[in-house]
């Protein structure tokens, strides 16, 4: 089970009250095909921790860096990528200043 925050300032405080000092951060892309075939994709970063071991409940904060079709300059995929690695660098050092220990990596839910 996911908890999914609208905004990191409400995970952050959620975290502090339940005592919990471990996160992880990890740039992504998702990229899904439309019915008129474009490829369509979502950059973000996503700020993850275990919210409760015995359920268990992941809360979640997704920051959006892109989302739009997929680009056809050369160039403008290198300039997405750098702006999300930017952006979970900063979330990282956010996080960290907050007196949390920050991970790189994703928790992935298994298909059964």
């Amino acid at each position: 089970m996911r908890v999914q925050f609208g905004k990191l300032e409400e995970m952050i405080e959620e975290l502090k009250e339940r005592l919990i000092h471990e996160v992880r951060v990890e740039p992504l892309v998702d990229m899904k095909y439309g019915q008129d075939g474009r490829a369509r994709i979502r950059v973000y970063v996503t700020v993850e921790a275990i919210i409760d071991k015995e359920i268990p409940v992941i809360g979640c904060f997704e920051a959006l860096t892109y989302y739009g079709f997929k680009p056809m300059e050369k160039d403008k995929p290198d300039e997405i990528y750098e702006k999300n690695v930017e952006k979970a660098r900063k979330l990282r050092n956010q996080l960290s200043d907050e007196g949390f220990t920050v991970y790189h990596g994703h928790y992935v839910e298994e298909l059964h």
